[in-house]
């Protein structure tokens, strides 16, 4: 849904098709053995299918959300096993739910979805850098991006009227829940007491008599008789190579000057906002020359918030790092407003990049491997360099996202039109 606003890494990925689906079967998971030979379905809920299309879709959106959530981009095959635990209890909940919402005719009208879509913007819109602010959402900018005919608006209120019902179904479930003390006191058992057993773990091929036997006449009979089962996305797998452009202390040490020769200009009474204008790179502040208005507590990120609500007004403080760079911030004037303190606040914004010099050698670096893997082998070149490969999941095409890489709409298009064993490009 946000792909257009969607930003890339600064990391140089060099990356090269290891196999189709019949040769990357161990490496997806023990869970998945003899993948080309299952049948479309994963399997049923109260009849409900969940095609391996839905089940990998969903797979993804949950690596997704572990890899934002833990920051991690390799899991373990205990992981990945019970990322697929999740997809099954996503699934059952979503066919339990609409049964329950069909039965009590539980529906959602047009005009509740337009006033959802204005003023209950989606989380996606909320994190972007297109909808914020100096790092704060601007509802504003969403209002203004609602007329865009660029933005899939019909696919965002599908996903309003999916969720609605279940907001719903939620509230109206909550507001009839009495809890007893009996209840209570179970859960507390539950919660606390513990309890020690032994058990013994089994295969089920144990239970399978050495008579039965299935000739290969019978299983080619199934499989002609059945073809419409075995049908499956086109599945890709990569192996790749990092060149990460890192910022050391010196890129560091070369903002905090350029700082305090900011500063030293203002004291020579030098306008704020004319510097502002200077070094800021704040996206906005060609318009609002640094200038941020009124915010209450909570609306900025933290260390920003404290620094603005610990000054006086009239006073510069900082810089002040944040997760956008380092921000030098002036106090414009304070008042209360329903009870709330508000400041208002301006300030120049600058980050860290990485020096010119380092870029042009981790990108010469990454060129200098491509052009070697290709004579000489992926694995093998990047064995000779003592570079880490790392290799992603199988995906399919649907949407850019890549296991381990993350959303990357280049990648997805070469991983699908590239040889096998190509080495693409930096």
């Amino acid at each position: 849904m946000m792909t257009k606003f969607r930003e890339f890494s600064k990391a140089f990925i060099i990356f090269v098709g290891l196999a189709f689906i019949a040769l990357m079967i161990f490496q997806w998971g023990a869970d998945y053995n003899s993948r080309s030979k299952r049948k479309d379905v994963a399997g049923k809920v109260n009849g409900q299918k969940l095609r391996y299309a839905q089940f990998d879709k969903m797979f993804q959106q949950i690596y997704k959300e572990e890899s934002a959530r833990t920051g991690k981009t390799n899991f373990t095959d205990d992981d990945l096993h019970k990322m697929r635990d999740q997809v099954w209890e996503r699934f059952i909940q979503q066919v339990l739910f609409k049964e329950e919402m069909k039965r009590l005719g539980i529906t959602v009208s047009d005009s509740e979805i337009v006033y959802q879509i204005y003023n209950y913007p989606l989380q996606d819109f909320r994190q972007h850098p297109a909808f914020q602010t100096n790092g704060v959402f601007d509802i504003k900018k969403y209002h203004a991006a609602l007329g865009n005919p660029n933005i899939p608006w019909m696919q965002v209120e599908e996903i309003y009227r999916e969720q609605i019902p279940y907001i719903k179904l939620q509230n109206l479930i909550t507001s009839t829940v009495r809890v007893t003390d009996e209840e209570i006191k179970d859960a507390f058992i539950k919660q606390n007491i513990k309890a020690k057993a032994e058990y013994l773990g089994t295969s089920v091929f144990e239970f399978i008599s050495d008579s039965l036997k299935v000739s290969d006449a019978e299983v080619k009979k199934y499989y002609n008789t059945h073809k419409d089962e075995f049908i499956q996305e086109e599945r890709r797998a990569l192996s790749y190579v990092k060149f990460p452009v890192k910022t050391t202390k010196d890129d560091t040490l070369e903002v905090l000057k350029e700082f305090e020769h900011i500063k030293q200009r203002l004291k020579n009474g030098e306008k704020f906002s004319d510097l502002a204008l200077e070094y800021s790179e704040d996206p906005s502040v060609k318009k609002n020359k640094g200038e941020l208005g009124y915010f209450s507590k909570g609306d900025m990120v933290k260390p920003f918030e404290e620094a603005a609500f610990k000054a006086k007004v009239g006073e510069v403080v900082g810089p002040v790092k944040t997760r956008y760079g380092f921000h030098l911030i002036k106090i414009e004037d304070k008042k209360k407003e329903n009870g709330k303190l508000k400041v208002k606040v301006s300030h120049i914004l600058m980050k860290v990049h990485p020096a010119p010099s380092h870029v042009e050698s981790q990108e010469t670096k990454a060129r200098l491997f491509s052009e070697d893997a290709k004579s000489h082998g992926f694995v093998e070149q990047a064995k000779t360099n003592g570079y880490e490969v790392k290799t992603t999941p199988l995906f399919t095409k649907e949407g850019d996202f890549i296991p381990g890489i993350g959303s990357h709409a280049a990648i997805k298009a070469f991983a699908f039109a590239a040889d096998l064993n190509e080495v693409s490009k930096v």
